[in-house]
Order: C-alpha cells, then structure tokens, then sequence
C-alpha cells in the first residue's frame, strides 16, 4: 500500500463523504472510490467498522441531545402548570384594577399624563403576557396524553437499555382472555373487513 491508498482508508474510516473522496483524488464516479477500496480486503473491513462506530457515535449523541431536550421541555411545561393558579388570580385581580380604575377610558384621554399613560400600557402589558401564558397552558392540557406517551416510550426505553421485560415483551405468546377475545370479534364486526360475521357469535 503506498500514501494515497493510506489516505484513501482514512478518509473512508472518518467519514468523509465518497462523492468528495472521489473529487478529491480526481476520480469520475464514486464507484471508482469503492473499486479502490476492494483492492484491500481487510483493510477495507477495518476504515467500516470504523466508519460505523463513529456513526453510532453520533448516532447516540443524537439521542442524548433529544433526551436532553424532551427534558428541557417538560421541565418548563410542569413549571407553567404549577404556576396556573397564581396567574388566574393574578389576572383576576389585573382586571377587576382595568374597570375600577377606568384604565381604557384614561388611555383614549388626550390629556393623560405621561407617567399614568406609561403604567397603564405597562398594566395592560402584564395582562397580556398572563393571557399567553395562560394559552400555553391550555395548549399542554390538550397534548397532556403525547406527553404521557413520551414519558412511557423514556421508560420502555431505559427498561430495555438494562435488559427488563417490557410489557410487550410480556405480552409475547400469552392466550388472550375470553373478554379480550369478544372485545376483538366485537371490533372485527365493527370494522366491516369482510370477515364471515355470520360464523361469529359469543358464547
């Protein structure tokens, strides 16, 4: 093997792209990079296993900053749900303080003073930043089953990283009840997918 046979293995093992090996030692094709690459078998089988670690690498980096971020994100949902309560009030108490103090009566005055102007706008500001907020608590409370559903698949996936049995894998090869036979026919009927329901009936 000479230097650029050498380069070629450790280009293909970091993960350099074949299009840009072949741009880079002027051939036509990628397919020129993988008839080099065969010329040494067991150098070849080591640049892959190398080429896939790095992958995996990366791959799992993926999934650690997607971890991350999920838990990121619910942190910040369960701190907005528990300040629910307080906001309510707080928006309450902002205006019922709106009608008694006739704040939108005093902003249309074209003879308000400034500083009265200013806190009012900053008044109303509040309100709307409680009314947004309030809004993505209302959104959470609508996607609250997706979330329940992200927790589990965290949990399934962690089970199966140490090696338990997840409930599909208990699942495997257990007869189903009576109840949860019916529950099935019963959908079958349902569903109109051409089965014989004729032949199908409870016991």
């Amino acid at each position: 093997m000479d230097f650029d046979a050498y380069r070629l293995y450790s280009m293909y093992g970091e993960g350099v792209a074949v299009s840009d090996i072949a741009l880079v030692f002027g051939w036509a094709s990628t397919g020129a990079v993988y008839a080099h690459l065969k010329q040494f078998p067991a150098k070849y089988k080591e640049a892959k296993i190398l080429l896939l670690q790095k992958r995996n690498a990366k791959y799992r980096r993926v999934g650690a900053l997607s971890v991350d971020i999920q838990l990121e994100t619910l942190e910040t949902m369960k701190g907005l749900l528990e300040k629910e309560q307080s906001l309510l009030e707080e928006i309450e108490s902002l205006e019922l303080k709106t009608i008694e103090g006739r704040y939108d009566t005093k902003l249309l005055d074209k003879n308000i003073a400034e500083d009265v102007k200013v806190e009012i706008q900053k008044h109303n500001r509040r309100i709307e930043q409680i009314h947004n907020a309030l809004e993505s608590i209302g959104n959470i409370r609508a996607e609250i089953k997706d979330i329940s559903n992200i927790g589990e698949n965290a949990e399934r996936r962690a089970d199966l990283n140490e090696g338990k049995p997840t409930e599909r894998v208990q699942e495997v090869g257990r007869e189903p009840t009576e109840s949860e036979w019916k529950a099935y026919w019963q959908a079958q009927r349902e569903a109109g997918n051409g089965l014989d329901n004729g032949s199908i009936v409870d016991n």
